[in-house]
């Protein structure tokens, strides 16, 4: 008993020097580690918000930025275990097998690849439907689909597939170098697009055709040619993979090459592989979330049409869902300068088919029965009535048509049915000037824009026969596939119609207009054109011309230009609106704009001599009208910004991986489960070693018993014990004794949070009402840690690990528990506050209502928030000193001021006053700059 009293009460004798200066190394060789440690987590929580935020979906990612992320997260992570192992060696064995387990599960993610099963280089047109998307794109599958099992005239071809277009890359080691350069492209940057795109265009074009696939495409070529009886010239269209699909049309973003001769297909092959990385290709896909490697281009190889007429057929209003009407567009020559939106072209309004009942139609009835409109006879085809169009009869109201059970020919007794007479007339024409027509000349090899004949540029593109035609196509494709179609035409000199492509069409809500006289503008800058995508916007006027132009457009602006060219559509995701003097609502342009949300004027004649440069204005799009200046009750009613990300490819990847990285499942330090084998995701790994760094860098000092490098009681009159680590040059200077004083602090971020912990007195517990002390009592005999009288590592000592600009804070006050974190220095970039904050003593509900009240006043002063159960975390980073100190200043009296306020979280009135009082103490000591720290040596509360 005596060596065991003497063992306890006997004092260690002091290390000699020789001692403490080995410790004093071995200190600085520990603090470095945790500095490292610090970094690479700082680093990890920095990338894990930047995928959280990128998962809002309100910005465009690529998968270099989901790689990178991966990357750097999967580094930072690593780094932490390493140097955790320096400070603890062989304690935490178990987080490297937790560590490979999650990258291993990151890594397969991002490693799956679209590899097509089928390997056929070639497959002809006949031979392909819409089952084959994957092999042929969306684009030939459906021309395949319409051509051998709807039975419409389709030019006759073949498809180069996505297989062939596989071993193209990999035949030329292709895909690792384009990998390897868009992994240092930032989507931001234009410019640099601009060059990257340029420059991988060059790499694919430069590289050779396999043997295997020449001699596919020429075999191909000559059967064609033996059927044929003729050498033929070809269109070689793109069909990329996510081509032509329902949300996401890639409308004008790759090539097509027409009027190819046996000399030049593989060239014109080249090209089209190649624009897959042409600048609007590329920005694209970026906005819109596709992944590059899921995107292969298959070329689809129609024989070439010598078109009188060509154009798109819409079989609704694209920009106005409510209405049913066929829209067609025309132009003299090839459907190019329709789709391009180099010149203005002629527009034919369809009216539906309607469908009519009749009631009590009986076979033996031979009473009549009348309908209007009226309709030539109907015949009955297997019980199926049409009805033909009488052509201008439909407009004579005198007409009518008689029908009785006998002339139907019924075949079995109905007291009803209804049926589909074609009553389709034109409701609506507008002939435009066509001054040019883009036609081919298949001796010459080329084809080129030309002038218009005289006699013909003020005639309608299409007789009225013709317009009934194309409407009837698109009535029968659109029943077919189920939904409206957006369908490309062409008419031959034998009046033969050709269907070129068919894909979803996409339509808009009608935006309520506001008229002049409910605007109180009488001055507008110009009106006419058409809608191409309604809405409105305001911003100032970018007038482009020049392929320069794509570099130096501003965010939010205004464009205006002449033609609407689809190469203009890699600006339409920071364009407030978009105009043109020339093109309609149905071409390529247009279709981007209404897929992006971004009001559209197209064929404003003489708008560019109308604005300048930097010329505030509000576009109407609906309304047709520009206005000088912002009109507010135009923009009242604006379109919500579209989330293109989410559900994307790109988006749905970074969904994955992220589960994997961000969530954080170790929420308590104090529980039994706060474990290594318990970690599953990055995040919490990085949770358990910050933690267990903390708590070996202060149990350092009492394991040498080395004073200079222990915890120090922080000297004030408090029944709490805050214990302060000076890590560096956290003192003015050394203290000895077990004591230190505020005065003797240097720590700028420490300083800063005690300013707020002291700055208005702490009024004690909120009253609660019998609910609250209820659930109080319920969780005290539920948790022993929280009962009184029984030692809880709630009730333990806080402690601050500090240097001069460094301050780190394990805190429990009363029942929660919280740990902030901050670097504050004159380097802004370089600085940051972090702030978690979990516990309590009522019911979850009431801890989840307290973690988000904190919260909410946090994302008012700058912090990012994320709330998990009953713990938040909150962060805010890169601003200067006086910020990062206002910050802490809130940090530190919301970590007094909210004690046990959980409790009356049910009481709405409450929690309102609470709110008010806090922001106004925030306001008062924040306009004060409060006082320096060390002038309150003593608190209490």
């Amino acid at each position: 008993m005596l060596d065991f009293l003497k063992k306890i009460f006997s004092k260690k004798p002091a290390p000699d020097a020789a001692d403490v200066e080995k410790l004093r190394i071995e200190f600085k060789e520990r603090y470095h580690s945790f500095k490292l440690l610090l970094g690479a987590n700082n680093k990890t929580l920095e990338i894990m918000a930047e995928m959280e935020q990128a998962l809002q979906g309100k910005h465009p990612f690529g998968m270099t930025f989901v790689r990178a992320r991966c990357t750097a997260a999967s580094v930072n992570v690593f780094r932490m275990i390493r140097k955790l192992e320096k400070l603890a060696p062989g304690k935490y064995k178990e987080l490297v097998s937790k560590f490979d387990a999650a990258e291993q599960n990151v890594r397969l993610l991002l490693a799956r690849k679209r590899v097509a099963e089928d390997e056929r280089l070639i497959i002809p047109l006949h031979l392909t439907d819409k089952e084959m998307a994957d092999l042929t794109g969306s684009k030939m599958a459906n021309l395949g689909e319409i051509k051998n099992r709807i039975h419409l005239n389709v030019p006759d071809g073949f498809v180069i597939t996505s297989h062939a277009c596989q071993k193209f890359m990999e035949h030329n080691d292709l895909q690792a170098e384009i990998d390897r350069r868009f992994q240092s492209a930032d989507g931001d940057d234009m410019e640099r697009l601009y060059t990257l795109s340029s420059d991988i265009q060059q790499l694919i074009i430069r590289s050779e055709v396999p043997k295997a696939i020449e001699d596919a495409i020429m075999d191909a070529w000559k059967q064609l040619e033996a059927e044929k009886g003729t050498e033929m010239r070809m269109a070689l269209r793109s069909s990329a993979l996510g081509e032509d699909s329902t949300d996401s049309s890639f409308a004008g973003q790759y090539r097509s090459v027409l009027n190819v001769s046996t000399e030049n297909v593989f060239e014109a092959y080249k090209d089209i592989l190649a624009s897959k990385y042409g600048l609007p290709a590329t920005t694209y896909r970026l906005n819109r979330g596709f992944r590059d490697e899921d995107i292969s281009m298959c070329v689809g190889c129609l024989v070439m049409i010598d078109a009188v007429a060509g154009g798109v057929v819409y079989s609704r209003n694209p920009v106005d869902i409510s209405d049913d009407s066929i829209f067609i567009n025309a132009a003299w020559g090839l459907p190019k300068s329709v789709v391009d939106g180099s010149a203005d072209c002629d527009l034919f309004v369809v009216a539906r088919p309607v469908t009519q009942e009749i009631q009590n139609i009986l076979p033996d009835t031979s009473s009549p029965t009348n309908l209007s409109p009226m309709f030539s006879p109907i015949k009955n085809v297997g019980n199926r009535f049409v009805g033909e169009d009488v052509g201008d009869k439909c407009r004579e109201p005198a007409y009518s048509l008689q029908l009785t059970a006998s002339s139907l020919q019924l075949e079995s007794p109905v007291s009803s049915f209804k049926f589909q007479v074609s009553n389709r007339h034109v409701i609506h024409k507008d002939i435009k000037d066509k001054k040019k027509k883009f036609v081919c000349y298949p001796e010459e090899g080329v084809c080129r824009i030309d002038l218009t004949e005289d006699d013909n540029r003020l005639l309608p593109s299409l007789n009225y026969d013709q317009s009934l035609i194309l409407a009837e196509l698109a009535v029968q494709l659109e029943e077919y596939y189920g939904s409206p179609q957006d369908i490309e035409w062409a008419i031959d000199h034998d009046g033969a119609v050709f269907l070129l492509q068919c894909r979803p069409l996409q339509q808009m809500e009608k935006v309520n207009q506001v008229s002049g006289i409910e605007l109180r503008v009488s001055d507008f800058i110009v009106r006419g054109g058409v809608t191409a995508s309604p809405g409105a916007a305001c911003g100032a006027v970018y007038l482009a011309d020049k392929g320069i132009d794509i570099l130096q457009f501003p965010e939010g602006g205004v464009l205006v230009i002449r033609q609407a060219l689809p190469k203009w559509a890699s600006l339409l995701n920071r364009a407030a609106a978009l105009v043109t003097e020339e093109g309609g609502f149905a071409g390529h342009l247009a279709n981007v704009a209404r897929e992006f949300g971004v009001p559209a004027l197209f064929g404003l004649k003489g708008v560019t001599d109308k604005v300048s440069d930097g010329d505030l204005v509000t576009v109407d799009a609906s309304g047709l009208t520009i206005y000088e200046g912002r009109i507010e009750s135009l923009l009242t009613d604006s379109r919500k910004e579209n989330n293109f990300m989410e559900g994307s490819p790109v988006y749905e990847t970074l969904k994955q991986v992220s589960r994997h990285i961000v969530p954080l499942n170790l929420l308590d330090p104090d529980s039994p489960d706060f474990r290594p084998e318990n970690c599953r995701t990055f995040h919490d790994i990085t949770r358990f070693i910050h933690e267990k760094s903390v708590q070996e860098m202060f149990s350092f000092g009492r394991a040498h018993d080395f004073s200079e490098r222990s915890g120090k009681q922080l000297y004030y009159r408090v029944p709490m014990q805050w214990w302060v680590l000076n890590l560096d040059d956290g003192f003015k200077q050394e203290v000895d004794g077990k004591y230190v004083r505020l005065e003797d602090i240097a720590s700028v971020p420490m300083l800063a949070l005690w300013d707020g912990i002291v700055a208005v007195p702490w009024e004690g517990p909120p009253p609660i009402d019998g609910r609250g002390f209820a659930s109080v009592m319920f969780q005290a005999t539920a948790n022993t840690a929280l009962t009184t009288g029984v030692r809880s590592k709630y009730s333990e000592q806080n402690y601050f690990m500090i240097s001069k600009n460094y301050c780190s804070l394990n805190s429990r006050l009363g029942f929660h528990f919280s740990v902030t974190e901050a670097l504050v220095s004159e380097r802004a970039g370089e600085n940051y506050v972090s702030f978690q904050f979990k516990g309590g003593a009522a019911d979850f509900q009431r801890r989840l209502g307290r973690v988000r009240f904190i919260g909410d006043m946090l994302k008012d002063h700058g912090f990012m928030t994320e709330v998990t159960e009953d713990t938040l975390i909150a962060r805010t980073k890169g601003h200067e000193a006086a910020f990062m100190k206002e910050r802490l200043r809130i940090i530190g009296y919301l970590s007094i001021h909210t004690r046990q306020i959980d409790m009356i979280m049910s009481n709405p009135s409450r929690v309102n006053y609470y709110r008010s009082k806090f922001e106004n103490d925030i306001r008062q000591f924040l306009i004060a700059k409060s006082l320096p720290a060390s002038k309150y040596l003593f608190w209490s509360g």
